[in-house]
């Protein structure tokens, strides 16, 4: 787990059962607090940690859980259609990183606003030798969940979406009227 701030979500996945939880942020003031806060929590760790640089040794988890992380490492991207390149050099760090350590056969799921057209070329790229899968949970606001199976393969839809990051920005439309405004009467259009 990354990225952890100070959400109850690792107390709350020891709850349900998980064994070990390890939680990382790269806050030390958050890391102590929560250590405080859960000391009588001996199956929860925490860790200051750059996600982007993690001190752990490959193949070191089952399961790896991400929840808005990657949503505030783009927080300052201009657009989130055309991501920046150091957005995606960002991005891409912190995938490779989770898919170093994650065990053969294991799981990264990503929790985020971040709707497929945002966020799946991020996560279909062959690099990370893992599959992609996406649902949405919530009614009305949806949060998105995406699943990757580390050592099963992407389709070939998601091997071209993937390649789209890497496409040059495409300039903005030019706008198309219909009409001519400038030559328009809206004012007589209006009925009192």
């Amino acid at each position: 787990m990354e990225g952890c701030g100070n959400s109850a979500l690792s107390y709350e996945l020891s709850l349900v059962g998980f064994p070990d939880v390890t939680s990382v942020d790269y806050s030390s003031v958050v890391v102590d607090a929560m250590r405080t806060r859960y000391a009588h929590m001996p199956n929860l760790r925490w860790e200051t940690m750059d996600v982007r640089a993690l001190d752990f040794p490959s193949g070191s988890f089952d399961v790896v859980l991400e929840k808005g992380t990657l949503d505030a490492l783009l927080a300052g991207e201009e657009d989130p259609w055309t991501v920046s390149l150091d957005g995606v050099h960002t991005v891409d760090l912190v995938l490779s990183e989770v898919s170093r350590v994650l065990v053969p056969e294991g799981r990264f799921i990503s929790l985020t606003s971040a709707a497929p057209h945002f966020r799946s070329r991020h996560y279909a790229q062959a690099r990370y030798g893992w599959s992609l899968r996406h649902t949405t949970y919530g009614d009305g606001f949806h949060f998105h969940l995406y699943f990757m199976y580390k050592g099963r393969e992407l389709s070939g839809a998601q091997l071209a979406l993937g390649a789209q990051l890497f496409l040059p920005p495409r300039p903005p439309p030019t706008p198309c009227f219909l009409q001519d405004s400038d030559h328009e009467d809206f004012l007589s259009a209006i009925q009192l």
